[in-house]
């Protein structure tokens, strides 16, 4: 199977300005509409958005209408990035001739540190070359089989505006509870 893996302690996670950027140096993709928040488009293959299966958290992604970009994930709640190439994309069912994108974002445990039971974490972006700026706040515990985040962030790009103004906003809540040597139970909105 070929595929590539991209985890959240690479130097490349700590500077991607949006989700897509994780994928800029993987060989075999190509991101086309770069530099604009709304519209980037994955392409594997020769396929484009419509052969390329993208997942958060195994949840397939296919409303990207070329107007705004359907994966905003902030780049700091991924745990790691998975790229499939090749016929093994295919174990994923349709849509996925080309390849597979598969983001998994973090969850508190991911989070603390041993013996932590939680925190918050704020962080803050700028990049003069696409006139950005952005912020978010992640808050995050732990106590016994449960744990749970909230992850707010919002992002403003460039200096186009479209009617009413255009920021690329996201939400990360999950629950989990752990159930002993059976597996677990989670409840997440994105």
């Amino acid at each position: 199977m070929m595929s590539t893996v991209i985890k959240n302690n690479s130097a490349l996670t700590e500077t991607a300005g949006s989700a897509t950027e994780l994928l800029r140096h993987i060989p075999g993709i190509s991101i086309s509409g770069a530099g604009r928040t709304n519209g980037e488009t994955i392409s594997m293959r020769g396929y484009s958005s419509n052969g390329v299966l993208t997942l958060v958290d195994g949840i397939r992604q296919g409303t990207d209408t070329g107007h705004i970009d359907s994966i905003f994930v902030d780049p700091l709640l991924i745990k790691q990035v998975e790229v499939v190439r090749g016929p093994s994309a295919l174990l994923y069912g349709s849509g996925a001739l080309g390849g597979v994108v598969a983001y998994d974002t973090v969850d508190a445990s991911d989070l603390l540190a041993k013996n932590e039971h939680g925190g918050v974490r704020v962080t803050a972006l700028g990049n003069t070359a696409q006139q950005s700026q952005g912020f978010g706040i992640t808050a995050f515990g732990q106590q016994d089989n449960f744990d749970g985040l909230l992850a707010l962030s919002a992002r403003d790009k460039g200096t186009t505006r479209y009617g009413g103004g255009y920021r690329a906003q996201t939400m990360k809540q999950s629950l989990t509870y752990y159930l002993k040597d059976v597996g677990l139970l989670m409840i997440a909105i994105r």
